[in-house]
């Protein structure tokens, strides 16, 4: 994460977990205010996902590359180009047409790297770290996955040390690249809600022990040290979620 980018993000996570000392908004509060944010469009290339890009008559250049931070791939011929944004055939269509002046047929297909299920460095899967059992990258399978869901499949929160009240989510946009943060009160006995709080690709989850006090040594802890891109990626700020 480029120091820069850290200083405008830092008093934004601040104003967003800085006063951790009480709990946080109940899960069953909160759940319908974060699921009004999910992004129900086709699914857009993010910087962190895995392209793998096949030629079909220049087989030379196929390859796996993850998109970067700024949303770029520095591809054969065409160098730095951005990918970030679009979908996969909106992206075939655009790398076609720039491909035209070098190949006679530039017919090319890509697919998104992460498997269903299967989580690795290069996955667009949900991050979960702090006081669970397994922290790490879960892979997001077919199905709608949920905060306890998230949860489970991490091993289960350490029940003698996780905060669970304290438990944080941050939530990057598919189309402007900005997070929003929440403060969740996501103890057991919210768990049988009415509706779950779903999450989706990109999110990152932090269930803490004790409450959170020091925002930079979290995100240096808990952020850049788990997740491959890092937490700003092509983002230019944190929006406090209300509630």
């Amino acid at each position: 994460m480029k120091p820069g980018v850290m200083r405008r993000i830092f008093p934004l996570l601040c104003a967003a977990f800085g006063a951790c000392a009480s709990y946080g908004r109940p899960l069953v509060e909160v759940a319908p205010i974060i699921n009004a944010t999910l992004y129900m469009g086709p699914t857009l290339v993010e910087p962190g996902d895995m392209l793998d890009i096949r030629f079909a008559y220049k087989t030379d250049w196929n390859q796996t590359q993850r998109v970067r931070e700024d949303g770029c791939l520095s591809l054969p011929r065409i160098g730095a180009t951005r990918v970030a944004g679009l979908t996969v055939t909106e992206l075939e269509r655009s790398l076609g047409e720039k491909y035209q002046p070098f190949l006679e047929l530039p017919m090319l297909s890509i697919n998104l790297g992460d498997q269903p299920g299967v989580a690795s460095a290069g996955d667009a899967g949900i991050a979960v770290s702090g006081e669970v059992t397994r922290p790490g990258l879960i892979g997001m399978r077919a199905e709608r996955l949920t905060l306890v869901d998230a949860l489970a499949r991490a091993g289960g929160h350490l029940k003698a040390t996780a905060l669970l009240g304290n438990t944080l989510l941050l939530r990057r946009s598919p189309q402007t690249g900005l997070y929003t943060g929440w403060r969740i009160d996501a103890r057991e006995e919210y768990w049988s809600a009415a509706e779950p709080l779903y999450l989706q690709r990109h999110d990152l989850v932090f269930v803490p022990n004790t409450p959170i006090d020091n925002v930079n040594i979290w995100v240096d802890q808990y952020i850049n040290k788990m997740v491959p891109i890092g937490v700003t990626s092509f983002a230019v700020g944190i929006v406090v979620g209300k509630g």
